[in-house]
């Protein structure tokens, strides 16, 4: 008769206690999507996920090569409570993220409507609409440096900074941002002018696809006016004192204009403004030459 080995309790035992605490640290361990809102360079960063904040340093902490910026989507590992560590998310992966959610929902919550809608529109028209709204409200526009800090803005955010003047930026930096007044419903509006024309049969429809990047040509030249601007008022002070003054504004306005950096919103919401244009005076063009 065989006798088969006996395999001594405290092994049996131990192998589940042993699974179960891993699962249970596992489980502690969440990795969610969040935002920076204040860098590490005056002290611990400052950081909200799912409307809740927490501090985070960038020694042991921060995982990325570049340094923290306010504004910035990263990854935030929390267990228990804490942060455990930060990493940056690339552009390129939250403009994909974006793209792919909006898909996502269209094919999930509107597949009848998806279908007529890229019928009547174009898969690719689609698409481009779907770069320009992840490049002007999502992704970073421009990057500047201020007296503060560096400051991230997307394009939307550039339009209160117009609208409000100098006094956004500041705003923008201890975050409670600028109104984009009259210019957000300018963007509205060029954000729905490219799929005017399959509504509105005429001709010169074609032309609204163009409004986008017409907006975009005026808020670059805007912003420029703005740094350029001359900042205060020195006509109550001395001829002295206001060549000093007049002097430190404009170092001031040479540093901020070498500072800006064109961010991958401008570059991808360009693109798609770019392809919008194209296709609506090539379609414009090629009415005309119907018609005669």
């Amino acid at each position: 008769m065989t006798v088969s080995p006996r395999i001594p309790r405290n092994v049996i035992k131990q192998n589940p206690s042993s699974s179960r605490a891993s699962r249970t640290r596992m489980g502690q361990l969440m990795i969610r999507r969040g935002r920076i809102l204040r860098d590490t360079a005056v002290g611990p960063g400052l950081l909200v996920v799912d409307e809740t904040q927490y501090p985070f340093t960038l020694e042991g902490i921060w995982k990325s090569s570049a340094p923290p910026v306010a504004g910035k989507v990263v990854d935030v590992d929390i267990e228990g409570g804490r942060v455990v560590s930060v990493t940056a998310v690339p552009g390129l992966l939250l403009a994909r993220e974006q793209g792919a959610h909006v898909l996502g929902g269209v094919r999930a919550h509107g597949g009848a409507f998806a279908r007529r809608a890229v019928a009547r529109y174009g898969a690719s028209a689609l698409t481009a609409g779907a770069i320009l709204v992840t490049g002007w409200f999502f992704l970073v526009a421009a990057s500047l440096a201020t007296p503060v800090g560096r400051v991230n803005l997307t394009f939307w955010q550039a339009l209160g900074a117009i609208n409000s003047g100098d006094g956004a930026l500041l705003q923008r930096v201890s975050g409670a941002g600028g109104s984009v007044g009259i210019y957000g419903l300018l963007a509205v509006a060029a954000l729905s002018a490219p799929f005017v024309a399959p509504l509105w049969r005429d001709r010169r429809a074609h032309l609204a696809g163009v409004l986008p990047l017409v907006l975009m040509l005026v808020v670059a030249w805007k912003i420029t006016h703005l740094a350029n601007a001359p900042s205060g008022d020195a006509s109550v002070l001395g001829a002295a004192e206001a060549d000093v003054t007049r002097s430190l504004a404009r170092d001031l306005r040479d540093q901020m204009r070498r500072s800006i950096s064109i961010g991958l919103g401008t570059y991808a919401s360009g693109a798609a403004a770019a392809y919008f244009a194209f296709v609506s005076i090539r379609r414009y063009l090629e009415d005309d030459s119907e018609s005669a």
